[in-house]
């Protein structure tokens, strides 16, 4: 897992970070595995910074982000997106090893507690 790393890893619970191509250290996307014990679920959080204005310049960027604040006031969520520039295949064959190895890791936290 070259392109992944493990950034912390506790017993019910394991982070992982990859770069996207662009380099910008702000773009990287964050994966956070955890077991709920009180669900007995397996949850994968994922991470990333998402400009809701990219693209925009001048008075339309501010224009969005007064978009999406009223968005969050009134709704209580925003609708965005973003793009994630993979590294190559490897990066992804990456992404799936860590996908992999964080469920193997959790599946045992999980048989454990349900023995109980």
């Amino acid at each position: 897992m070259n392109s992944v790393e493990i950034q912390k890893e506790f017993d019910d619970a394991i982070f992982y970070k990859t770069s996207c191509d662009c380099m910008d250290s702000g773009d990287d996307l964050s994966l956070f595995m955890e077991y709920d014990k009180e669900f007995h679920q397996i949850i994968l959080h994922m991470c990333y910074r998402c400009l809701c204005s990219d693209g925009w310049t001048g008075w339309k960027r501010y224009t969005r982000r007064l978009e999406k604040i009223w968005q969050m006031f009134w709704r209580g969520y925003i609708e965005t997106e973003g793009c994630f520039i993979f590294q190559g295949e490897k990066q992804i064959d990456d992404i799936i090893e860590a996908l992999k190895h964080g469920k193997k890791k959790l599946k045992k936290v999980q048989d454990n507690d349900q023995e109980k």
